[in-house]
């Protein structure tokens, strides 16, 4: 933020005769609505920030600076929560179990909540965050129905978030990479 820290005689002769321009009541505020570096330092750190990280003023004279360059940092208290259900979708060959058990116990850890894993042909259009790995052993888009395309369109319409995985070196060629392999 780019911030006022001094007052000076020409900013309070202008803007001092319009109204409102300061109605607090704060202590600190005693001759303007501006506050000095070290009172935005104690402000911040009053209402959840780490004070002042980096402040620059606009001048190295103190005496003639008027603004400062403040960043501070938010306080986290406790770690983020999501309060919301993931779902796995995997395509339509199995995954391994224990790479999909590690992924299930990681997403569980960091989230609070166990994923459910469910296919592409089965997931259930909800409120969930889908991760989408149906890509990685098989690429679905090549094998699009109207039946699978009603059905992605309709999670994906409804979900709060949809990140895909796709792996680039799977296992079996990509039929839409046949083609340039053989003109080689």
């Amino acid at each position: 933020m780019v911030e006022t820290t001094q007052d000076t005689l020409d900013a309070q002769m202008i803007f001092g005769t319009l109204p409102e321009w300061w109605s607090s009541e704060e202590k600190e505020r005693v001759s303007s609505p501006h506050l000095a570096s070290q009172q935005w330092n104690n402000a911040l750190r009053r209402t959840g920030f780490n004070g002042l990280d980096v402040n620059v003023a606009d001048c190295k004279d103190q005496k003639s600076h008027v603004n400062c360059v403040c960043m501070s940092t938010a306080v986290m208290l406790s770690p983020p929560t999501l309060n919301t259900q993931v779902a796995i979708v995997i395509g339509l060959s199995k995954s391994p179990d224990a790479w999909l058990k590690t992924l299930k116990q990681s997403l569980a850890e960091a989230t609070g909540l166990m994923p459910e894993v469910t296919s592409i042909d089965e997931v259930k259009p909800a409120d969930k965050i889908y991760l989408v790995l149906a890509d990685i052993d098989e690429a679905i888009i090549l094998s699009m129905e109207a039946v699978r395309f009603n059905t992605i369109r309709d999670f994906v319409g409804g979900a709060k978030g949809v990140p895909c995985t796709r792996l680039r070196g799977t296992r079996k060629k990509s039929a839409l990479r046949a083609p340039a392999d053989t003109r080689r």
